[in-house]
């Protein structure tokens, strides 16, 4: 991941979170760092499922670095 951001991970800060399409058992999220546009990607939407107990990613879309021409993730079961 530090290759592919050209930063040291350790310098890589949280400034947010977005949420959309959420219920009481699934949704997704979006982690907002302090990286440019260019670095971070469009499309970095995890989709979340809650079982037992605890919220659990649902697809095997990276938090980070991702792009798309859609505005929606799609999950991908079976990581």
């Amino acid at each position: 991941m530090e290759r592919h951001l050209a930063e040291p991970l350790a310098s890589i800060n949280v400034t947010g979170v977005q949420v959309r399409n959420f219920t009481v058992s699934s949704g997704e999220a979006e982690t907002q760092y302090d990286l440019p546009a260019a670095k971070v990607g469009d499309d970095n939407w995890v989709a979340y499922d809650y079982e037992a107990g605890q919220w659990k990613v649902s697809n095997c879309h990276a938090p980070i670095g991702g792009e798309s021409s859609s505005s929606s993730a799609s999950a991908t079961p079976g990581c």
